[in-house]
């Protein structure tokens, strides 16, 4: 099977043993495979920068959701404490025989 042709030099030198031989006797060629690895480096810094945002963003939003479930049940079972207070002074107010 025919091997790709490679256009780009830079990438042509990194796939085999021979093109980096070739690599470090032909100084240009050195030069942009050094630029190309500080270009992938920096690209890999942007993108753990961008997930470690987001991890934060993720995790401020879950704190967030759960303070607002946490609001929500107390606000329930402040209604239904109220509730149960009105029924017990309903049954006592309106079943006691002194209150007519």
């Amino acid at each position: 099977m025919d091997e790709p042709k490679h256009h780009d030099p830079v990438e042509a030198a990194l796939q085999s043993l021979e093109g980096l031989q070739r690599a470090k006797a032909d100084e240009a060629l050195l030069q942009k495979i050094e630029a190309r690895i500080q270009a992938t480096r920096a690209a890999r810094q942007v993108q753990q920068t961008q997930v470690r945002r987001l991890t934060r963003q993720m995790l401020a939003a879950s704190v967030l959701m759960l303070l607002l479930n946490s609001a929500v049940w107390f606000n329930v079972g402040f209604k239904q404490q109220e509730m149960q207070k009105v029924e017990q002074f309903s049954r006592l107010y309106f079943t006691s025989p002194l209150n007519y």
